[in-house]
């Protein structure tokens, strides 16, 4: 079992006066030293426009991301896998190749799917097929 995190400072950590020029990897990790004082200059170095509207960019995805359900979870590994080997693939497929495909119910459900996303991403309030 994990152990749980430490609250208490740990020594010769550096303190929020010390912080004012770290990075964001040194401040990271003083505060998961447990050093308040960096958790304080985090949040004031982040309290911008650009991460605020980031920050909300991130909510309306994780919106999205909670109606996958694990098997589209496990078809998107699918796809993403399959796109890999075909991307690193040396062979071009030739015109009856790719028409060859269509055939397969498997490649026509995945052209819905992708034609879907696009109309979404389009604007279009998608629901079905």
């Amino acid at each position: 079992m994990a152990e749980p995190i430490s609250a208490a400072p740990v020594e010769g950590h550096p303190k929020a006066t010390d912080l004012g020029g770290a990075s964001l990897e040194e401040l990271i990790e003083a505060a998961w030293a447990g050093s308040g004082d960096a958790l304080t200059v985090i949040l004031e170095r982040a309290n911008t426009p650009s991460t605020r509207a980031l920050l909300a960019a991130l909510a309306i995805l994780a919106r999205g991301l909670a109606v996958i359900r694990e098997p589209t979870a496990h078809s998107i590994e699918r796809a993403i896998k399959a796109s890999v080997a075909v991307h690193d693939s040396a062979q071009t497929p030739s015109w009856s190749d790719l028409i060859r495909q269509m055939r397969k119910p498997s490649t026509r459900r995945g052209i819905s799917v992708a034609l879907a996303a696009l109309r979404g991403l389009g604007g279009e309030d998608v629901t079905g097929p």
